[in-house]
C-alpha cells in the first residue's frame, strides 16, 4: 500500500543545545501533527494512542542532547485532527501507517522506537510491517510514565482497543533494551548507552566523490590545425 502524503510546514527554532522543528504531514486521512528535537540518531517516540504528545516536550528534549528525538499527536488527538471518528479513520493499521508516513517525510532510513507501556502494541507491530526500517526497540515499563494531563476520548479509546491488542506475538530480532521509566539521569544514560553499544548512532559515510583530473592527458583538448 502506497501511502501519499506531503510536508504542509516546518518551522525552525535555534534553543540552546538543541533545534526543534515541528510540521503537519498531509496524509490521504488525516493530518499528522510532529515536533522533531536535537541532531543524531532518529528516535521516535511512541506513546499512548488515544493520547496527545503534550507533556512530552520535557523527555523529548533530554533525550536529544545526543539524538533526534520526534514525538508526534496520534491520529484524534491534540493537533491530529480527524472529520470523524470510525473504523475508517482510527485503528491499529492505520496507526501503523502513520510512523511510517513520518519515516517517510522526514526521510530516515530508519528508527528506533521507544515506546511507552501503552504505545508498546503500535510499535511492535509496526516492527513487524517494516523490520528493515526500525534498527532498535526500547521498551518502557512501570506505571509512572504519566506526562499528560490530556483526558482521553471514551469514543476514540474503545475504538483503538478493537484493534490493537495487547501486541503480543512474533518481534522482529532487533535490538532491544527494557527498562523502568524514571525522569533520572540514569535512566537517560542507560537509553545512550544502549544507542552506543548497539551502535545505532553510526552514520555510514558517504563515498568520496570521483572527480577528473585537471590537468591530466585525459582532460586536454587537441588543437585545430
Amino acid at each position: 500500500m502506497k501511502i501519499r502524503f506531503l510536508l504542509l510546514f516546518a518551522s525552525f527554532v535555534s534553543l540552546p543545545g538543541f533545534a526543534q522543528r515541528e510540521g503537519l504531514i498531509i496524509g490521504q486521512s488525516c493530518n499528522i501533527y510532529f515536533q522533531r528535537f536535537g541532531t543524531g540518531r532518529p528516535i521516535l517516540l511512541v506513546g499512548d494512542p488515544s493520547l496527545p504528545s503534550e507533556g512530552t516536550e520535557a523527555v523529548a528534549k533530554k533525550l536529544s542532547r545526543r539524538n533526534s528525538v520526534i514525538v508526534y499527536d496520534p491520529r484524534g488527538t491534540g493537533r491530529t485532527k480527524l472529520p470523524r471518528l470510525d473504523t475508517g479513520t482510527v485503528s491499529h493499521a492505520r496507526a501503523v501507517e502513520d510512523i511510517e508516513s513520518i519515516r517517510q517525510v522526514l526521510r530516515l532510513p530508519q528508527l528506533t522506537l521507544l515506546a511507552t507501556p501503552a504505545g508498546h502494541a503500535v510499535a511492535r507491530q509496526y516492527a513487524r510491517n517494516f523490520p528493515q526500517k526500525v534498527d532498535g526497540l526500547i521498551w518502557l515499563t512501570g506505571e509512572n510514565w504519566v506526562l499528560s494531563k490530556a483526558q482521553r476520548a471514551p469514543k476514540l479509546d474503545s475504538l483503538l482497543a478493537l484493534g490493537l491488542g495487547n501486541g503480543s506475538g512474533f518481534s522482529p530480532k532487533k535490538p532491544s533494551l527494557q527498562v523502568a521509566w524514571t525522569d533520572s539521569d540514569q535512566f537517560y544514560q542507560t537509553v545512550d548507552l544502549f544507542i552506543r553499544q548497539n551502535r545505532l548512532d553510526y552514520v555510514k559515510p558517504e563515498p568520496p566523490k570521483k572527480t577528473g583530473r585537471a590537468n591530466g592527458r585525459g582532460n586536454q583538448r587537441r588543437k585545430r590545425t
